[in-house]
């Protein structure tokens, strides 16, 4: 029953877009997560890594 129950959790994890992660854990941070997201869409782009380097300074407050 345990391998059921923890093994569907497990299931509907996997099938969660990455960025659902990083909603939960930024959720107060919307400008941080929308960089994040764009950046994972074109990781080559040198403005959007700056975008979103500048927007975890921002967070972290640096």
């Amino acid at each position: 029953m345990r391998l059921i129950v923890f093994g569907g959790i497990g299931l509907a994890l996997l099938t969660q877009s990455n960025s659902i992660f990083i909603e939960l854990k930024y959720k107060d941070y919307p400008n941080y997560i929308e960089a994040v997201k764009e950046l994972n869409e074109d990781p080559d782009d040198i403005l959007l890594q700056e975008k979103e380097q500048l927007e975890y300074d921002k967070m972290k407050g640096r």
